[in-house]
């Protein structure tokens, strides 16, 4: 009975021993977490701070206080600023010791959730008004491409009048059942499986780099605009290959993020290789991005092209499979 007394006894003063130390230690750390916090040393201040809390296994509104304080600091230029320093207040007002806390550094406490507060919401609303005015640039801009190179529902006839300088009436047309393509017969000859692609194109000799102008019925219903075009097998284009096949990549995600959402992603086939189309239509009207990159000898093909089209009979979709 006595052996198991003093066994007792023992280990309650081995629990209250290292309780104390756990308690000089917490005290220690939060001194030091002080001195940091006075010599701006944020993150000094909150590893400190973490300490003590580890020793004490709780915390406090003095404490918490000084973490609020840390943070605030720590994260002013932060997006993430009152996501993290809000729930820290919460917890400090909440803390069973609020209520007999020094009153000057509450009223600080509530300034600083105020400010916090106000500064989201006034971030809220200005990157409401960015959302808003960077879809209504998107949406012009989307526009103003869908428009820029020429009139759709229109003969040649008609287009050679308002483009003379294209001197369309001088290009050929070729027939792929449906749908007719007109181009420049002294710079190639497509070839159906290539479309909108053009092999072994020198050169576009038409002010907006317009390759093709699409037909049905005889009215136009598209235009290929070429954007950037690289056809080169010979080994000392290798390294030129790749820089142009990043430049596809690039450009195409450029023309996602300019345009407005809400395109839809395709794939099919082109000169014996996958091509992909990514389409931002509305109603009868849309712009296709179609890129294609691929390995040739030791360098390869990289090639991007808009088509830019009115088509209410979706002929176009049936033509790409």
């Amino acid at each position: 009975m006595r052996k198991t007394i003093l066994v007792l006894c023992l280990a309650l003063t081995g629990l209250f021993t290292r309780a104390q130390d756990n308690a000089t230690e917490a005290k220690a750390a939060y001194l030091l977490a002080e001195e940091c916090y006075g010599k701006g040393d944020y993150k000094c201040t909150l590893a400190y701070l973490k300490e003590v809390h580890k020793n004490l296994g709780s915390t406090n509104c003095k404490i918490l206080y000084l973490q609020i304080m840390a943070t605030r600091e720590m994260l002013a230029k932060s997006e993430t600023l009152a996501d993290v320093v809000l729930p820290l207040v919460e917890e400090f007002e909440k803390s069973p010791d609020y209520a007999d806390f020094n009153e000057e550094k509450k009223l600080e406490i509530s300034k600083i959730k105020l400010v916090i507060r106000n500064e989201r919401k006034e971030a809220i609303a200005k990157a409401k008004e960015k959302e808003i005015a960077d879809k209504e640039a998107a949406e012009r801009n989307y526009e103003a491409t869908l428009h820029s190179a020429g009139g759709f529902g229109i003969t040649i006839e008609e287009l050679d009048k308002s483009k003379p300088t294209w001197k369309v009436k001088g290009w050929r047309k070729k027939d792929y059942g449906s749908i007719q393509v007109v181009y420049d017969s002294y710079l190639f000859d497509p070839d159906a499986k290539d479309y909108p692609f053009i092999e072994r194109r020198k050169f576009i000799s038409t002010p907006n780099a317009i390759s093709g102008i699409l037909l049905s019925d005889n009215k136009i219903i598209g235009y290929i605009v070429q954007v950037t075009d690289f056809d080169e097998s010979k080994s000392f284009q290798s390294s030129a290959y790749q820089v142009m096949k990043n430049s596809v990549e690039s450009l195409k995600q450029s023309f996602i993020k300019s345009y407005p959402g809400n395109y839809r992603t395709d794939h099919f086939a082109a000169m014996g290789n996958t091509a992909e189309v990514n389409d931002w239509r509305r109603g009868d009207c849309g712009i296709k991005v179609v890129s294609i990159s691929f390995a040739k000898g030791m360098a390869g093909v990289a090639k991007l092209v808009q088509v830019l089209y009115c088509d209410p009979e979706k002929k176009l979709d049936a033509f790409v499979k």
